[in-house]
This record gives structure tokens, sequence and C-alpha cells, in this order.
């Protein structure tokens, strides 16, 4: 049987209004929160907490859990979505999530006590945890998850772009300049947006009849470090590419940095095409090829459909896609 108020009160010896009070989000004596918590853990009392207590009433606060306040796209959309939302006089809660579990509950956990009013994720590649988190914990309150698609009976929206489309498209230009050993750069392994670009770089190979090398697949973590590890890897093969598709902005920063300690130039030694943000055409010459994410869109979509929701305008379940466009730049080299 799942443990109650009562259990807490129980175990702790204190008294109904005083777990009741620190189970509403309010300050309790230090010692008297100890032994709450302690109990809450002993008792598995979280589910609980989730399903009478997290909307008790309205905060005006939103939770956004992101997975790294160090990825370029994550960060532009949190500052468009707060600002549009701070217009409208809701605090921006960010929580980031790191794809472990025991670390990851604590800081859910925390979110709880912040009776946030809606929820915007972009998951984890390592979303196992928070996906079990969503299903259970949270069916009061609107949900829209940004970058992921995974099967889920709470979340309203997922806005996503069409990651297999772009990359076809990327791949597609490095092919038709004559390039036929083509690298790629990608993110978390098995993560879906980096499944989804591997799977559009794969479809291009096979549909102009390049063949396909493993090798030439390498993982970058979404960090500019992990970025130039990639890049020195494909630049040790014996049969280097002639191209690298790199999918996404910090990445790119790693692999700029990388190709320019080997003292090799874009198009002239290597042609590059990148994903992501196109700042980076604008102060690297020659300016990069750019597959451009609609980051302003997805802000505004999402900040309009969580306002929506939180109004009681409660859409049907909906996956928006949104397309990217591809910048052409002077990093591409035809060949024979």
């Amino acid at each position: 049987m799942a443990a109650t108020i009562k259990d807490i009160v129980a175990m702790t010896g204190l008294s109904l209004g005083t777990v009741s009070k620190y189970l509403n989000g309010h300050q309790v004596k230090e010692k008297n929160r100890a032994l709450i918590e302690d109990s809450i853990e002993q008792l598995d009392f979280n589910v609980n907490l989730f399903a009478r207590g997290l909307r008790t009433k309205l905060s005006s606060n939103i939770g956004f859990i992101v997975p790294s306040l160090e990825l370029t796209f994550s960060t532009k959309i949190v500052a468009i979505i707060e600002k549009i939302l701070a217009e409208h006089g809701y605090t921006v809660i960010i929580c980031v999530v790191t794809g472990d579990s025991k670390v990851d509950q604590a800081k859910l956990q925390n979110l709880v006590y912040q009776k946030v009013d809606g929820l915007l994720v972009i998951p984890h590649a390592n979303h196992q945890f928070l996906q079990q988190w969503l299903e259970v914990m949270v069916k009061s309150i609107p949900i829209i998850v940004l970058d992921r698609l995974f099967n889920s009976s709470t979340v309203q929206h997922f806005v996503l772009v069409d990651n297999a489309n772009a990359a076809f498209k990327a791949t597609e230009l490095l092919i038709k300049a004559g390039h036929r050993d083509v690298g790629i750069i990608l993110g978390d392994r098995g993560g879906y947006t980096s499944d989804e670009r591997r799977k559009g770089y794969l479809q291009a190979l096979d549909h102009y009849h390049v063949p396909i090398k493993d090798e030439y697949q390498v993982y970058g973590k979404y960090l500019k470090v992990e970025g130039y590890k990639a890049c020195e890897q494909l630049l040790k093969l014996p049969n280097r590419p002639t191209a690298i598709f790199v999918t996404n902005y910090d990445m790119t920063l790693g692999v700029l940095e990388c190709l320019n300690e080997h003292i090799l130039q874009v198009y002239e030694d290597i042609s590059l095409i990148a994903f992501d943000l196109d700042e980076i055409s604008k102060v690297i010459k020659p300016n990069l090829a750019i597959v451009t994410q609609p980051v302003e869109e997805i802000g505004y979509y999402t900040a309009e459909e969580i306002l929506k929701s939180l109004k009681g305008n409660h859409a049907n379940p909906e996956i928006k896609i949104l397309e990217c466009s591809i910048q052409q730049g002077a990093s591409i080299k035809e060949i024979n």
C-alpha cells in the first residue's frame, strides 16, 4: 500500500500541520525538515507527493527541464521562451537533468516544491528516468517536450524539427559537389536527435549510391571538446573524409579548432557543412554552409502553446514538426 502523510507523521513524531506545511513548499525548522525528508525517502512517498500536492494552487511558475546550460541551442530556446513568459507574469524555473537518475530525482523533487503550473522539457539523450517520471508523477499540468519524441500518455505537445530531412539535404549538398568520402559528427549515441540526423545522412548516401563507411560516423555528445575529439578521429583515418557534416553548433566550434591546429583550411583542405545556428557563419571565413534550425519559431510557438494550455485552452495532443533551412556558404569545394 502506498505511503500517506499519516505515515510520515507517525514516523517523524511531528504534527500533521508541520508535515503538511513542508509538503506544501513552506519553510519548517531545519531539524523537522531533515526528519520529514528522511521519512519521505524511507517510505517512498514521492509518487503520492506529486499526485496530491503538485498543483494545490497556481504559482505562476513554469518549470523548464534542460539537459545542459552549456548547449547553445538549449540556452537560446530558454532565453526566447523566458522573455515571452515573463511578459505574461510567469517565472521560469530551470532544472538541469543529467541522465543520472539519482541526481535527477533530487532535482526534480525540488521542482515539485516550487508548485509549477506547467512544464517545458528538452530531455537528455538518456531520458528514460525522466520519461518515467513524467508518466507517473505529472498528470495534472500541461507539458510540452522539445527536440525529442517518445511514447507518452501525459505529454500534450512535442515540438521538433525534421532532423532526418535536414540531414539528407546537407549530405546531398556534399555529394552533389563530388564528395564520396563524407564524414558525419553526431551528438549523443542512441539519442533521438542523433539517430534522426544519422538516418538522413545514411538515406542520402544510399540514394546516391555512395558507399557507407562506419568509420566515417563518429559521436561528439554535442559539446565543443567532443567535436574536437571527433574531428581528430576522422583526420587520423588512413583515408580521411574530404568533407564533414557536423550536426550541431558547439561541436562545429570544436571541429574548427581542430582543423586550425592541424593547419587545415576549410574549403581548400576539407569541405564542411554545419548544423544549428547561423551566427558562426558571420565570423568564419570562408562563410560556412549551415543547416539552420528555426530557433525563434520554436521558442515563440512553444511559449504560445504553453500559455494557451495554462488558460485552459487545451489542444489535442500534437506533434509539431518545423522545417530547417540551408544557408549556402563557401565552405564546400567541388571535386571531380
